[in-house]
């Protein structure tokens, strides 16, 4: 095996060997950083509060053993052996 220790593999040079300049700071930092402040602050101020009686139902059912119900779960199954089926998906047919 013989290795052919030249990079230079064609007249494109690589990128690092172009010089690296440095990055200029954006001249309205504070300007933009202001108006990043106010399009958050006005997304805060349009999502609408969290219900603290929905959260609960969550946090129960989570601890519930029998949720999501069996039933559920089979039919669940159902549709996505459906859509894998019809989908054409590799399925293990021995």
């Amino acid at each position: 095996m013989q290795v052919n220790p030249n990079l230079s593999t064609g007249p494109v040079g690589r990128a690092a060997e172009k010089p690296l300049t440095k990055a200029r700071p954006a001249a309205n930092t504070d300007a933009t950083s202001f108006q990043n402040s106010q399009s958050v602050n006005s997304a805060l101020q349009q999502a609408t509060e969290v219900r603290s009686e929905v959260v609960a139902r969550a946090q129960a059912l989570i601890q519930d053993p029998d949720y999501p119900p069996t039933a559920t779960i089979d039919a669940i199954g159902k549709l996505v052996a459906a859509v894998y089926n019809t989908s054409g998906g590799d399925s293990d047919k021995s």
